[in-house]
């Protein structure tokens, strides 16, 4: 008795589902289903079967005409796909969506460094000395002994950049190498300012950071600093595909501890550069 039930159950249930499903098949926009044609009375065994064909009549019930089914809203576009494809390929060209200009540039100057270097000693009663310059600082009794270097050297630098257009901000990676063969990664943004023109020259205000690479240390990063600076630029053609470049930086750098037998020796540096160099824009 319950398998019987349970058996009724599913048919009851697949009849309502496919009754569903006809309902959304059968659509606004499909003709009318045809009316099948009325079943003929069977005859009788007893009755003889009539001389002349007879229509019988049938009241006909006007056809009804299926519920009309109200379509679907479904949130997503229904816009054709050459649409979507011709709004695509209208967007900004550029780098990460950004339109704008890749710039080459390279620059020259020279760097002003003042320097302190400090040792924490211990207590070993070994002489101290500064090596950069072989300069004696002290011995080493448990005091801590400083030495300040102020030395000015050449700079050189090249770097890659982008550029928003219309003269907009630019970001500058640059590698630095100066006459010690004290090396430097240098990343930068630029803020520039063309409606403060003066004389074609366009101002900007740089800020950026910096990671260093003592010879000592080959290519183990040695320091890291940060750096504020000024600037302007000067196109040489009307392209604008050329420019000169000019302006002054200030950064500021801290080095890891060197470990010595009687202490950890940090310096600490403050920089000005001064440079002039050129760029192209592409």
């Amino acid at each position: 008795m319950i398998v019987a039930r349970f058996i009724l159950l599913c048919f009851l249930s697949a009849s309502l589902v496919y009754a569903a499903t006809f309902d959304t098949y059968y659509s606004t926009d499909r003709p009318d289903a045809p009316q099948a044609p009325a079943p003929k009375a069977p005859f009788s065994v007893n009755t003889p079967a009539p001389s002349a064909p007879q229509t019988p009549s049938v009241s006909r019930q006007p056809a009804q005409t299926p519920a009309r089914v109200q379509p679907r809203q479904e949130p997503i576009s229904r816009e054709p796909f050459r649409t979507r494809k011709t709004v695509l390929s209208a967007a900004p060209h550029g780098v990460f969506g950004l339109k704008g200009d890749f710039l080459l540039h390279a620059s020259v100057g020279f760097s002003s460094l003042a320097r302190e270097a400090r040792v924490d000693t211990r207590n070993t009663g070994e002489s101290v000395y500064y090596r950069p310059t072989n300069d004696y600082m002290g011995v080493a009794n448990g005091s801590t002994l400083t030495h300040n270097d102020d030395d000015t050297k050449w700079r050189y630098q090249v770097g890659i950049g982008y550029q928003l257009p219309n003269d907009g901000n630019f970001w500058y990676f640059d590698y630095a190498y100066d006459a010690d063969e004290t090396r430097e990664l240098d990343c930068s943004f630029a803020w520039s300012l063309p409606s403060l023109a003066i004389a074609n020259t366009i101002p900007y205000i740089k800020f950026g950071a910096n990671i260093g690479f003592g010879d000592s240390q080959k290519y183990a990063p040695s320091s890291f600093g940060v750096l504020l600076g000024v600037g302007g630029y000067n196109y040489l053609n009307d392209a604008k595909s050329f420019r000169l470049e000019y302006g002054v930086d200030y950064s500021r750098t801290e080095w890891l501890p060197i470990r010595h037998n009687y202490g950890n020796e940090e310096w600490i540096d403050d920089l000005w550069h001064i440079y002039l160099g050129a760029a192209y824009r592409f």
